[in-house]
């Protein structure tokens, strides 16, 4: 039998913090796991299919990141979509998997 502390999934927000004509910024808070990374997915595919302009997340409140964030985000990169303020780790990662150029320092 699971404890409840073994059931939870991990929370995460993805916020809109500005947007006009030209750019939507959003704000993600939480954490990235495996067992939310399904979760995200589904959550940026629906941002993208909703905005036809270039879209920034803010990964300063990001707390923690696995490698299934690279996949996810392999599978779903746009040329609309961009990230600021992510970790090192996570900044190498997307280097590493050829997005370099979504990663805005």
């Amino acid at each position: 039998m699971q404890s409840w502390t073994e059931t939870l999934v991990p929370l995460f927000r993805m916020r809109k913090v500005f947007e006009n004509e030209q750019l939507t910024l959003f704000k993600i808070e939480g954490a990235l796991t495996t067992q939310n990374a399904e979760l995200w997915e589904e959550e940026f595919t629906l941002i993208m299919q909703r905005l036809d302009h270039p879209v920034i997340f803010d990964c300063a409140s990001l707390r923690t990141t696995n490698h299934a964030l690279t996949g996810i985000l392999q599978h779903l990169m746009s040329d609309k979509m961009f990230f600021l303020n992510l970790s090192t780790p996570v900044r190498n990662m997307l280097r590493s998997a050829g997005l370099g150029a979504k990663v805005l320092d």
